[in-house]
Formats: C-alpha cells, sequence, structure tokens
C-alpha cells in the first residue's frame, strides 16, 4: 500500500490523501465485535498500527472512560514511558489526533522516516518490549516496514517476557 499511496499522493498532494484517506475511514464508526473481545482483555495498554480509533470506543464504552490516545510525534512517544497504562498508541498515526500530535505513516517516504533511524517511536518500541510482556494483534507479517521493526527488537526477546502474536487465518 505504502508504494500506492507515494503515487497518489504525487498526483494529488499529501493534503488531498490524508482528507481521502480520514474520510473513508471516519465512515467506520461503531466498534465490532473483536474490539469488544479485545478491550475485554487485561492489558495495560496498546499498540495498534491502524489510523481509526475503533479500540479506544470500544475500551470507552464497555471497560471505563479513562483511556488515551497517543500519537507518534516525538513529543508524544515521550508519554510512552515509565509505568504507563490506559493508552492507545498509535505508531502510525491516528485519523482522530490533531496533525501536531499524529502524522498518518502512509507513504514510502512515511515509513523510511519512521524506521530507518533510531527515531523516538522506534526506541519507545525497543524500550517497551525490553521491560513488558506485548502481544501483536492483528498483524499479518504482510507489512515489509513493521516485520523490519520487529525482527530488529525480536532479539530483545527473552523467555521471561515473550513477545506473542495473534493473527487471522
Amino acid at each position: 500500500y505504502a508504494k500506492c499511496f507515494s503515487r497518489i499522493q504525487h498526483f494529488v498532494g499529501r493534503a488531498t490523501l490524508v482528507q481521502l484517506i480520514q474520510q473513508e475511514l471516519s465512515r467506520h464508526t461503531q466498534a465490532s465485535e473483536a474490539h469488544r473481545a479485545i478491550a475485554d482483555w487485561p492489558f495495560a495498554g496498546y499498540i495498534t498500527i491502524n489510523y481509526d480509533a475503533l479500540l479506544e470506543k470500544a475500551l470507552l464504552r464497555y471497560i471505563n472512560d479513562t483511556w488515551v490516545p497517543i500519537g507518534n510525534t516525538a513529543q508524544e512517544s515521550k508519554k510512552v514511558s515509565g509505568d504507563v497504562s490506559g493508552i492507545v498508541w498509535h505508531i502510525h498515526g491516528s485519523i482522530e489526533l490533531p496533525e501536531v500530535r499524529s502524522k498518518l505513516v502512509i507513504t514510502e517516504a512515511d515509513y523510511d522516516d519512521l524506521y530507518l533511524e533510531e527515531t523516538p517511536v522506534v526506541m519507545q518500541v525497543k524500550a517497551l518490549l525490553a521491560q513488558r510482556r506485548v502481544v501483536f494483534l492483528g498483524f499479518g507479517f504482510n507489512d515489509p516496514e513493521v516485520t523490519r521493526l520487529l525482527k530488529k527488537i525480536g532479539r530483545m526477546s527473552n523467555p521471561a517476557k515473550p513477545i506473542f502474536a495473534l493473527m487471522g487465518g
């Protein structure tokens, strides 16, 4: 998708592309049963590559009203430290957050900006994996950039804090 979105952005511009993505994703307003089930699991926080806020909606509706969305800017990444809980961290951005807090990662250049260097997001993901037990949901190993990140941080896994992934199919 990143290559396709890069080409579309070339012809229509960044602002139009982001607006179109936001319009399409905003049509989906109801959390699914899967969102509700995930919200009911005993996790202290969530990391998602989804741009929508359906998980937050399920958490707020079915669990409690203290869940907070976190974006993917350097300033936002600082919020994911220490013994933080009750957050949904959108590492690829969120359509619900303002641009100063969140940039949608949709093009090849966006992925390069996020993953090629030791960005604050990458450093925080590494720190979380070293300190916490992490479960990846809905991840299909078909996103090459996320797969590359997991290969980097997978070396940090140990038997006391294994990394889990639950996938469909």
